[in-house]
């Protein structure tokens, strides 16, 4: 009887230790419940902005507060859709939205968006040989960029829309080609232009420009 009795009691133990953990890994399904948190646009341009929305629900039909964070730019707004602004500097960021219902619960979900300008690549050609010309300053909306030893070169920080492509050539040089532009339509984006920049080299330098003569008083002009 005694060990009968002795066998009993460690099954009781076992049986109560196995039932302790009989919780774990449970999921609340009282809390938020967020279903999808998306920004119109995962690109931008610098400055520019897109709508970002929150889909979420309580299981008890309650009221949600939104609350909206971002480690770049800016949001604007309240509820479940708000804005971001982006930056003024080229970069990635992740936009958190957490939602809180009346009992306190809440759940939190993030969302990743970029932005950046555009760059426009490019060669500097002598007509006469085809070479690459290195040292010449090509500019577009502001921005410069100099042509390396093989004539290439590479203009950043470009915006949307058409821009007008400006070459300062060396001193022996004139250039051949007609007037170019070149189309940004792409945040983010690498334009190359269609055909090269031609220049002829002379190998003379170009006389400076000679203002007129100052009239002299008293005399006919």
């Amino acid at each position: 009887m005694r060990i009968a009795f002795a066998s009993l009691v460690i099954v009781s133990v076992l049986l109560v230790g196995c039932g302790g953990g009989g919780n774990d890994g449970a999921v609340d399904d009282t809390a938020p419940q967020i279903s999808s948190l998306t920004a119109d646009r995962s690109m931008l341009w610098l400055g520019a902005v897109t709508a970002v929305r929150c889909e979420a629900t309580d299981p008890a039909g309650g009221s949600l507060e939104y609350t909206w964070s971002c480690d770049g730019g800016l949001i604007e707004g309240t509820g479940s859709a708000v804005t971001w602004r982006a930056p003024a500097v080229a970069t990635a960021c992740e936009i958190e939205c957490r939602v809180e219902n009346e009992a306190g619960q809440s759940a939190t979900r993030v969302a990743q968006v970029s932005c950046a300008n555009a760059q426009v690549e490019g060669t500097v050609v002598d007509v006469g040989s085809g070479a690459g010309l290195a040292s010449v300053q090509v500019t577009i909306a502001g921005k410069s960029g100099t042509t390396d030893a093989a004539g290439e070169f590479t203009v950043q920080n470009i915006g949307e829309g058409q821009h007008t492509v400006n070459v300062t050539p060396p001193a022996t040089c004139v250039i051949v080609s007609d007037q170019m532009s070149v189309s940004v339509a792409e945040p983010g984006s690498t334009v190359r232009l269609e055909a090269p920049i031609q220049l002829l080299d002379t190998g003379v330098p170009e006389p400076p420009d000679t203002p007129d003569a100052p009239g002299v008083p008293g005399l006919p002009m």
